[in-house]
């Protein structure tokens, strides 16, 4: 029974705390363990480790964890004195092969596209954007208010919501406009367009993001299309004029 009591007081304790060694916080389930022993622990998510009733000796104590790197120290441990470790581990960096993402679209349904053709736009004659696209739509909302145009393009099913206010994106010659564009119907009258195209939702979203939600007007005007006219639209000539305009304005207030 001497003997016996001899024995336990020479028996450690190996206690401990485990942390990232980048941002310092604790890290869980660290497995411990005294290499060619029975001895092991694994931390606990305030990344304390306890390992009890050691014979004294040399051991390899080592720390392991799937998103760190391996780390392992020899240290003598001698009889009666219990040991605490203080451990920092490196985050383990991912290593694969390249991988190659592909995204597609699924095809378009006809009944969510509507495409016109300039000979379309020509024989609508002197009416408004809003007219044509009322005469030619099924579905379709349309509000003139004098040189602005409301257009909401009803969804194939309710959306649970008011959609009166929910207008299509509006693109014109590669230029985003926006859902809500000041005097479209006066800049944009259909002999001044190249082609039309008005994509519905959900397909719209699909290819031109979330401002695209509740649908999409695609514009090409003659001038933008490359051929010159006398009457039409350059939103892109447009917008450099403005430009231009704000540079002289800025220079000669500094």
């Amino acid at each position: 029974m001497f003997a016996l009591t001899l024995y336990s007081d020479d028996l450690i304790t190996i206690t401990g705390t485990v942390t990232d060694a980048e941002t310092g916080e604790p890290v869980e389930n660290v497995n411990i363990l005294l290499t060619g022993t029975p001895y092991g622990s694994a931390s606990d998510k305030e990344g304390f480790f306890k390992i009890e009733d050691i014979p004294p000796g040399t051991y390899t104590i080592t720390f392991s964890h799937i998103n760190y790197i391996f780390s392992s120290y020899t240290h003598d441990f001698r009889p009666g004195v219990d040991e605490e470790f203080r451990v920092q581990l490196d985050q383990k960096p991912i290593l694969m092969e390249e991988v190659e993402v592909v995204d597609t679209v699924r095809r378009i349904e006809r009944s969510t596209r509507h495409f016109f053709t300039r000979d379309e736009l020509l024989d609508a004659g002197h009416q408004t954007l809003g007219q044509f696209l009322n005469r030619n739509l099924t579905r379709v909302n349309i509000r003139e208010n004098g040189a602005d145009l409301h257009i909401n393009l009803q969804l194939r099913e309710p959306a649970g919501q008011d959609q009166s206010q929910q207008n299509p994106l509006v693109i014109i010659d590669n230029i985003r406009i926006g859902t809500e564009p000041d005097g479209l119907a006066r800049i944009i009258r259909p002999a001044e367009i190249e082609t039309l195209e008005v994509i519905r939702p959900p397909e719209s979203r699909l290819l031109y993001g979330n401002d695209a939600i509740y649908g999409v007007i695609v514009i090409r005007t003659v001038e933008g299309s490359g051929q010159a006219t006398g009457t039409g639209l350059s939103v892109t000539r447009h917008f450099i004029t403005l430009g231009l305009i704000g540079l002289v304005l800025f220079f000669m207030y500094n």
